[in-house]
């Protein structure tokens, strides 16, 4: 049977291409996110076997070479450190499986005014500020915040989205060329086009562990 694991629960149209008979892990450290009954995993819903689990993305609970498929969906870029989130990804695939993240591009206009603006304006009068000028310029910096958890509220560390380009992710992945393949590009989530991929809205990773 074919183990797939989702970091971070995203639901996503890509996960209804596999094979029902596959198993599916929906990893989040969110509470909220091990809860079946949410349209949010509509997706895991139609595999014949699925399953929840809590657990921290920078440790995952699983043995090494556990999974065929290792996926996330916009999740890298919040994780305190995206380093040790890809060593862990990498630990607990199998040899020749595949790792998938997709990511938003911060060379993307309409993405880098909502991190800019948007989303600054509309954080202006929370507990946690957000966007602007300390996203543009600190947005690695890892902080924490309540978050809904399992046993009641605790701290939960993330980044402000941490977003970055492919030739970022190029330099980045250099270091693991020797026991992964990666390949890094870029499309478009919204537009049925492929031209002017530097600008495109979402950041596509494929690696294959040698």
């Amino acid at each position: 049977m074919v183990k797939v694991l989702d970091v971070g629960a995203g639901s996503c149209w890509l996960l209804n291409l596999l094979p029902r008979e596959c198993m599916r892990v929906g990893l989040d450290l969110h509470a909220y996110h091990q809860s079946i009954d949410r349209t949010t995993f509509a997706d895991f819903l139609d595999a014949e076997s699925a399953h929840f689990v809590w657990g921290d993305a920078t440790r995952l609970p699983f043995a090494d070479d556990t999974f065929d498929i290792v996926y996330s969906n916009e999740f890298v870029s919040h994780v305190r450190s995206i380093d040790q989130t890809l060593l862990e990804q990498i630990r607990v695939l199998k040899r020749g499986g595949s790792i998938l993240i997709m990511d938003a591009n911060v060379l993307n206009p309409v993405t880098f005014f909502d991190c800019l603006i948007v989303i600054y304006l509309g954080s202006r009068r929370a507990e946690t500020k957000r966007g602007g000028m300390k996203w543009l310029l600190h947005r690695d910096e890892p902080f924490y915040e309540p978050g809904p958890m399992r046993q009641g509220a605790r701290l939960v560390c993330w980044t402000d989205e941490n977003i970055h380009s492919q030739y970022w992710w190029r330099r980045k992945l250099r270091s693991y060329a020797g026991i992964m393949d990666f390949k890094v590009g870029t499309f478009w989530s919204y537009l049925p086009i492929s031209w002017f991929g530097v600008v495109a809205n979402k950041i596509l990773i494929v690696g294959k562990k040698l």
